[in-house]
């Protein structure tokens, strides 16, 4: 016969259950995992509308159709020290920060009376001028401000609605001009903001960019005579899923 088995005493019981760990708190992971946890945090390159300028700002952003600041910069003091590494404040503005150098795009919408901002030359020298619509719709120029120039120096991706203007003229480090496909229509119905979204055009980019102004042939001729090259990419507007 099977010998009937002895019930387990009550110390044996305890010893049959693991011990769980108390869970970890942010605060007592590694320094290294922290900061680490804060830069997946931080967004991906973004776009920033360029909105009409007023009397303090010649480039200005409004909040309705811009993103807002990064969070990590308001969580505590090491997240914003970590989020400062990458994001500073631009163009003069009090709140607007960005991060020029790391592929955040700068947009001159249509609706925003802006053609561009460019370089030209006075001189020996060349200042930044913005050239904009004035109420009756004629295109006026005026120099930008110091803080202003800095910071269009480091941009490095360049967004301009296919119907609007644009010259490379003067942004020493851009990489990539967007050309951007942007119905008034899907304006009025998709406010706030949005992202760039790659075009296909095919064998039909030079006649693209040709017919809309973009001088195709002298980004061509620029990039041949050693000067620096800039990528010409077609894309659509798509509302932000943030």
């Amino acid at each position: 016969m099977t010998e009937a088995m002895e019930p387990l005493q009550r110390n044996e019981l305890k010893t049959t259950i693991p011990t769980i760990p108390p869970p970890l708190s942010f605060s007592s992971l590694p320094p290294e995992i922290r900061h680490q946890i804060w830069r997946f945090s931080l967004p991906g390159p973004r776009t920033l509308v360029v909105s009409p300028p007023t009397e303090a700002h010649d480039i200005s952003f409004s909040p309705s159709e811009n993103h807002p600041a990064p969070p990590a910069l308001f969580v505590c003091h090491e997240s914003r020290q970590i989020a400062l590494t990458k994001y500073r404040l631009v163009f003069g503005h009090p709140n607007q920060f960005a991060d020029l150098p790391g592929g955040d795009i700068l947009y001159f919408s249509p609706d925003g009376h802006w053609k561009t901002v460019y370089k030209r030359p006075t001189g020996g020298n060349r200042i930044w001028m913005c050239r904009r619509r004035d109420d009756r719709g004629r295109a006026r120029d005026t120099e930008v401000k110091e803080c202003v120039v800095r910071d269009l120096e480091e941009v490095r991706c360049l967004a301009i609605c296919r119907l609007g203007y644009a010259t490379t003229a003067g942004y020493l480090k851009l990489e990539t001009l967007f050309v951007v496909d942007d119905p008034e229509e899907f304006r009025a119905e998709n406010g706030g903001p949005f992202e760039l979204e790659r075009m296909e055009v095919g064998d039909n980019a030079r006649e693209f960019t040709q017919r809309n102004g973009f001088e195709y042939e002298k980004l061509e001729e620029e990039g041949q005579e050693g000067k620096h090259e800039v990528r010409v990419v077609f894309a659509n507007r798509k509302k932000s899923v943030e």
